[in-house]
């Protein structure tokens, strides 16, 4: 007569080792409805002009083909610009999109940036807000982030930005619910 302990045994390890790579696998969530994470990659000031470098990404698994941005910047609470400024853009699922604008600064924003620039402050707070319009669906999600803003050594007129988004964290209210980007207008 034969043992059969040795084949329950590799039985019952064969179906714990089905159950763990089943549960680790899981299954992977549409993420949408997310704001987009817009970091200042850099700023520069160009006379009267200031030049911002962004690098937009888009966290959600859901392309923007027609994406349009509008965002305000404020410098120790007062606007750099006068207005909302607009930026056309695709964005990639998953994808991170790099670019730039430039514009007329506020005088009193770009003092602020000058006295950065000579070391007579040692940090400017910011805060950016604004909206992400998915064109192609008309429906728009908001974002805003802070931090501090500081002068590039041996640069000037170059700064560099430590920020965080006011929702770094994913919704997770708002997983795998149906399309509507946020609301419409």
């Amino acid at each position: 007569m034969k043992n059969d302990k040795p084949d329950t045994l590799k039985l019952f390890f064969l179906f714990l080792v089905i159950i763990a790579i089943a549960g680790c696998s899981g299954v992977r969530h549409k993420i949408r409805n997310q704001p987009p994470q817009i970091f200042i990659a850099n700023i520069q000031v160009q006379n009267e002009d200031i030049l911002f470098e962004l690098q937009i990404k888009n966290i959600n698994n859901i392309a923007i083909p027609e994406a349009q941005i509008s965002f305000e910047f404020y410098f120790a609470g007062i606007s750099a610009f006068e207005g909302s400024q607009l930026i056309n853009l695709s964005l990639d699922g998953n994808g991170t999109e790099n670019t730039s604008w430039r514009g007329k600064s506020n005088p009193a924003v770009l003092e602020f940036l000058f006295d950065l620039s000579n070391g007579q402050i040692e940090s400017l707070d910011y805060r950016s807000k604004g909206e992400l319009r998915n064109l192609t669906k008309n429906r728009t999600r908001e974002f805003s982030t802070h931090g501090k803003v500081f002068a590039v050594p041996g640069k000037p007129g170059h700064f560099r930005v430590a920020g965080v988004s006011d929702k770094s964290r994913v919704d997770h209210e708002q997983i795998n619910r149906d399309e509507n980007y946020g609301r419409q207008r």
